[in-house]
């Protein structure tokens, strides 16, 4: 298609192609542009400009490298990521497999790091759990699905407490073990003196 032979129609479609990174709204678009029409004439002017086919397929047209671009970048990167899992697999090293799979796992979207629940500050001022439970309750239409997040929340916990997990030799143990039957035997002994007084 290339630039519009309209000057003014070439300037809106590329403002309004940028607008995300400008923050610009459409009728800033449209007066940026060049028109000379203000408030609700400006709206109205825009939108219908906005919604002719060669605006749409202009507008479509710039921001087409982009999306090209940012697709490209993420099938490359999933293949690298295939190729590493595949040398990784080949070499028996299946620390470094994982890796590589769980990478693309999170490229693709399908591992998120953390859940947001609420907007930014939503749980400030929390002191415990039972503020936490009580605002997730107030702020949810949803109640049916807590059961569900409880189990899920119950099972992260679990996970991450087994990671922190300590190492318990046989050693350790019975000495643990020896001093709580020691103790037991103590209180017997103790409960046994006390019968017969």
């Amino acid at each position: 298609m290339g630039a519009l032979r309209n000057q003014r129609h070439e300037a809106f479609c590329n403002l309004i192609a940028r607008r995300d990174k400008t923050g610009m709204s459409n009728t800033a678009c449209y007066i940026a542009a060049g028109y000379s029409a203000s408030g609700n004439a400006a709206e109205a002017a825009c939108s219908k400009l906005l919604s002719t086919a060669k605006v749409q397929a202009r507008i479509a047209e710039i921001n087409a490298p982009v999306i090209r671009k940012t697709r490209t970048t993420v099938d490359s990167l999933s293949a690298q990521f295939d190729e590493v899992f595949s040398g990784a697999m080949g070499s028996a090293q299946f620390g470094a497999a994982g890796q590589a799979a769980a990478a693309k796992a999170k490229l693709l979207g399908f591992m998120r790091e953390k859940i947001e629940i609420g907007g930014p500050g939503a749980f400030d001022g929390l002191s415990d759990p039972e503020d936490v439970v009580r605002k997730l309750l107030d702020d949810t239409d949803d109640v049916a699905s807590w059961p569900d997040v409880l189990r899920w929340m119950a099972d992260e916990i679990e996970r991450q407490l087994g990671d922190q997990a300590w190492l318990v030799t046989e050693s350790a143990y019975m000495a643990v073990h020896v001093s709580s039957k020691s103790d037991e035997r103590l209180n017997d002994i103790n409960d046994l003196d006390d019968e017969d007084s």
